[in-house]
Parts: structure tokens; sequence; C-alpha cells
């Protein structure tokens, strides 16, 4: 069986679904750990020595992949002394904070990219799941806590739920349970 490698774009946007909301330093890191284990190892022994991971092109203001496959949604609370001297004085007072602590997020084409991925190691495409109007506290909680992203293992008459359908689910962060049908709405 060949060895499946992905690109730096489809390896970050994995990484990003399975970890919404992290900084990009997470994001860079995790990719230097995949594309370069040996520097990655050297650097985690020697946060001193010389290396560069090259990938915070992929988070840059003027990158092509900003803005179309993930943004970051941060608050934007801290002031930005670091301006471009070009733009119009108007356009740098208004651009003048940035956040304190970036929260990447995927766009609906950085879930395609995702999962594409995804197909391509073999793993099983995630449903986006949101509670339904009539779902209990216990399924809105499971969710809020857990998801939105789930991996639906099987759909079947659960015990739990006095034979009523429902869908046994894994989310990224390694919990699985029950989650009955009627309780749910799958929105992709």
């Amino acid at each position: 069986m060949a060895k499946v490698v992905l690109t730096n774009v489809e390896f970050i946007a994995l990484k990003m679904q399975a970890h919404p909301g992290r900084s990009g330093r997470f994001y860079r890191r995790a990719c230097l750990a995949y594309k370069q284990p040996r520097l990655a190892a050297s650097l985690a022994r020697d946060p001193k020595a010389c290396g560069s991971d090259h990938y915070s092109f992929y988070f840059r203001k003027n990158s092509r992949y900003r803005d179309r496959l993930w943004v970051d949604e941060a608050e934007k609370t801290v002031k930005d002394h670091m301006v471009s001297a070009w733009s119009s004085r108007r356009s740098r007072m208004d651009k003048n904070m940035k956040p304190k602590r970036s929260e990447w997020r995927l766009t609906e084409e950085g879930q395609r990219v995702a999962d594409r991925a995804r197909e391509k190691l073999g793993l099983p495409k995630l449903a986006k799941l949101s509670p339904s109007d009539e779902a209990s506290q216990r399924t809105k909680n499971r969710i809020r806590e857990h998801g939105p992203d789930f991996k639906v293992e099987r759909i079947e008459g659960a015990a739990c739920f006095n034979g009523e359908e429902a869908a046994l689910v894994r989310s990224e962060d390694g919990w699985f349970g029950w989650l009955p049908l009627d309780e749910v709405k799958f929105v992709n």
C-alpha cells in the first residue's frame, strides 16, 4: 500500500477541522512536525536552534489562503504598531487593531479541502450536527461541548432510548455516544 502524503494546505485544513479556534502557531508547529519531524524534534529540544518552519506564509495578511480557506475570528483588542506606511491614513486608522491571540476557523471552501484530505487518507467524512428545536438538554450539551463535527458510526434503534432511532457518533476530541435522531439536525 502506497504512503499517502498530504500537501501543507490539506494538512493545515485537516488539523484546523479537528482543532478549530487555535492559534496559527499551533497549526504551523503541527505542519512542521508532519513534514519535517527531525527539525521539529530538534526545535523542541532546543528552541534557539537554527531553523525555521516557513509555514507562517499560510497565515499572513497577503496570503492567498487567508480569508479564502480559513479566517481569524478573534476579537481585535490590541493596537497594531506595524501598520503599513504605504496605506492611506484613513485605512491605517481603521486597521490599527489586531487580536491578542488568533482563533483560526475554516471557511466553506476550507471545509471542502479538509474533507478531500480525509477522503484521501481513507477517513470518514464528518457530519455537522445541530440540536433540533425539541432536543433535550443532554443532546444540546453534547453538541455544544463536543461538536458540531461528528463522525457517524452507525444509526439504529438504541436500547438506551427505548429502541428509538439514534446515531452513535464520535467527536474529534474522543467523546462518543448515542444521540437520538429526532433531536438532531444534519447541517451539511
